[in-house]
């Protein structure tokens, strides 16, 4: 689970840096773009961990609520799920990050980037 977690880490601060980046076009698009490779492969290391050997991945907290716990886990259906989502992500932020650093692109792309890795 902490491959995942590190993953969602990983697209959030891609996305804050991506906006820092300012009208930097190329760096903004760096930054989006190789965050949200990078995200994607952390998710989805959790998710063939999980599909491989058939073992659930877990995180619990306790918290001050009524009834009690955070239980965030990855079963078999929902990495089913990632991997999709994650292969899909890579190939997009790769096409995104050519198409928005070129001179067609907007003048500033950090917030997309941000919208994106979110």
């Amino acid at each position: 689970m902490i491959w995942f977690g590190l993953g969602i880490g990983v697209l959030v601060l891609g996305g804050l840096l991506a906006v820092a980046a300012g009208g930097y076009r190329a760096w903004s698009s760096a930054f989006g773009g190789i965050t949200a490779l990078a995200g994607s492969a952390l998710a989805l290391t959790s998710a063939v961990q999980v599909l491989v050997h058939g073992q659930e991945l877990s995180f619990s907290w306790a918290w001050e609520v009524p009834l009690g716990r955070l239980v965030l886990g990855i079963d078999a259906l929902s990495a089913l799920f990632i991997l999709p989502i994650g292969v899909v992500v890579a190939a997009a932020a790769v096409y995104g990050t050519q198409y928005l650093s070129g001179p067609h692109g907007p003048a500033r792309t950090g917030g997309m980037w941000l919208g994106f890795n979110l």
